[in-house]
């Protein structure tokens, strides 16, 4: 499997779309179900910016790093 990464302000983050992504937006949004997270049309631009942070945040912890934005 080959990772993905994203370019931000010149610097490359890992990003990861896993399990553990969906049980830390789960976390920060309330969500407790799947079905409350498939539905994309339900989300806000809040709750999109929300799960790319957990999936870049993911992705830097199995490369070895601690994301460094907020």
């Amino acid at each position: 499997m080959t990772a993905e990464y994203i370019n931000i302000e010149g610097k490359d983050y890992r990003v990861s779309h896993s399990f553990a992504t969906l049980s830390m937006f789960s976390q920060l949004t309330g969500r407790k179900t799947l079905e409350q997270m498939e539905r994309f049309e339900g989300m806000s631009p809040d709750d999109l910016m929300a799960m790319m942070y957990c999936a870049i945040y993911m992705g830097e912890k199995l490369d070895g790093r601690v994301l460094e934005i907020e």
